[in-house]
């Protein structure tokens, strides 16, 4: 709409053309011509500008980009909708590309008026989630279906550090003795994963008529530590044969075993 339709002396006043747009209007790039003609016909000439019709629109992002977790522990990442020019819907946000036995969820699920607030994806993973690189898309749609924005966040799933253990051996592998002879064993406790407990001792499988006994029988860190494993056989009521002797270390719920061979003759 053009106001005033006309433009004379001895002012020559400026028209001002109104464009009114509907929700139906189709987006798009538009020429609009605009032509002056003299009240006697003559002379005629035109002009053309443009218009550019945009539907409101909105934006999405999140952040921090990228994000590292130990494998069955959580992470998060901020979801923002800001509305652009003339828009006022509301947005439904969804996420996709969640790992294999880990929960996506987002807090809100929407966003709308009057103040958009942000959404928490919060991600928890479990101690089997694969540890590797994962791509988290992120989608925001408005309620009527369009329009439709989504951005990708990074997820590096990290495996988690293996537990403090200790390890148990034990040399010479075998001894030969007579009966009412002594022998001994080295026994060596190493530490697994930054093992700094205290390990107790303890041996089956000694022969009968014999005693079996460590000096000390408990190490602790700083680690390898060793102990001596005795044995002291009687001439009359140990009975000859091969033993196989189980060595026995134990530190609260962990436990570790190592074998050695005892022959006695006569």
């Amino acid at each position: 709409m053009l106001n005033p339709t006309s433009s004379g002396s001895p002012s020559y006043p400026p028209s001002t053309l109104t464009v009114q747009t509907n929700s139906s209007t189709p987006t798009g790039t538009y020429s609009v011509t605009i032509t002056g003609t003299d009240s006697s016909g003559q002379p005629t000439n035109s002009t053309t500008v443009q218009l550019v019709v945009s539907r409101p629109d909105f934006s999405l992002s999140a952040s921090p980009s990228s994000q590292t977790v130990v494998q069955g522990s959580s992470t998060s990442y901020t979801v923002t909708v800001t509305p652009g020019t003339n828009y006022s819907g509301t947005v439904n946000v969804t996420v996709f590309g969640c790992p294999n036995w880990a929960t996506c969820r987002l807090s809100p699920t929407s966003s709308g008026p009057p103040n958009y607030p942000a959404s928490t994806l919060t991600v928890q993973t479990a101690s089997i989630t694969p540890a590797t690189l994962y791509t988290l898309t992120i989608t925001g749609t408005d309620t009527t279906g369009s329009p439709v924005h989504q951005t990708t966040v990074l997820l590096t799933v990290t495996s988690a550090a293996p537990p403090p253990d200790f390890s148990i051996s034990a040399t010479p592998s075998s001894r030969t003795i007579s009966r009412g002879s002594r022998t001994t064993y080295t026994v060596t406790v190493g530490s697994v994963n930054g093992f700094g407990g205290s390990v107790a001792l303890s041996v089956s499988g000694c022969p009968s008529g014999s005693s079996c006994t460590f000096n000390p029988t408990s190490v602790s860190s700083p680690y390898p530590k060793s102990s001596t494993l005795n044995i002291s056989t009687s001439r009359r009521s140990t009975p000859t044969g091969t033993y196989r002797l189980t060595i026995t270390g134990s530190s609260g719920s962990l436990t570790h075993t190592t074998n050695v061979s005892l022959t006695v003759t006569r």
